[in-house]
């Protein structure tokens, strides 16, 4: 996608409420939409498709080139991967981020931005994205694997004694040597159905973002 089109037609091929896959056509949206990256936005008008079987409206949505729709605005999964991580890693505040999302598009002089984009909007963002995620919050993992998860464990208790109390909290094997005082229970190596996991992919992969 060249960000300086301004139509953005969808890529969807399919109704997601009969499935065909052949009866879409495009029909542009009067209004504007937003495109907010890091630290600049511009307008663009973008297309949606109709069913001409079932008469759906199939909204624009650009997955595969990282655009999420919010309808007046699209915002890249760029500005909210960084959210993402700043949050679990950093424990930044989303409103903090917006902040400096903000401050990023008043240094670029991005008057668009600054006169329609708000706190609201950007926490919707982000609670949108998560759902994309497609984590299911209705089940509790059965095996938590964390370099503090004897406290997690009693966190985790002590809120939600019915949600966790068939899950197993492991203490990773690299931060295990760590938890000097701590229940044997706890130590991943000791449970032989886990010696062949990598308890340390997720800081591998965040060591790349860096």
């Amino acid at each position: 996608l060249h960000y300086g089109l301004t139509v953005l037609h969808s890529d969807m091929t399919t109704c997601c409420i009969c499935s065909c896959n052949s009866l879409l056509v495009d029909h542009i949206l009067s209004e504007e939409t937003l495109i907010i990256l890091s630290n600049n936005s511009f307008p663009a008008k973008v297309t949606c498709k109709r069913c001409t079987q079932c008469g759906a409206t199939i909204h624009f949505d650009r997955q595969n080139v990282c655009l999420l729709n919010m309808g007046k605005f699209c915002i890249a999964y760029e500005v909210m991967r960084e959210v993402m991580f700043l949050f679990l890693l950093g424990r930044t505040t989303i409103f903090t981020q917006y902040s400096v999302l903000k401050k990023a598009h008043e240094d670029a002089c991005d008057m668009a931005f600054m006169g329609s984009f708000t706190y609201h909007h950007f926490l919707a963002s982000w609670y949108s994205f998560v759902d994309l995620l497609d984590i299911d919050y209705t089940e509790a993992p059965s095996v938590i694997i964390y370099d503090n998860s004897c406290n997690l464990h009693n966190y985790s208790l002590n809120r939600e004694p019915l949600f966790f109390k068939e899950s197993r909290f492991l203490v990773d094997k690299f931060h295990w040597q760590g938890h000097k005082g701590c229940s044997s229970g706890y130590n991943m190596s000791l449970y032989p159905q886990f010696v062949a996991i990598n308890s340390q992919v997720v800081e591998q992969s965040n060591s790349l973002l860096k």
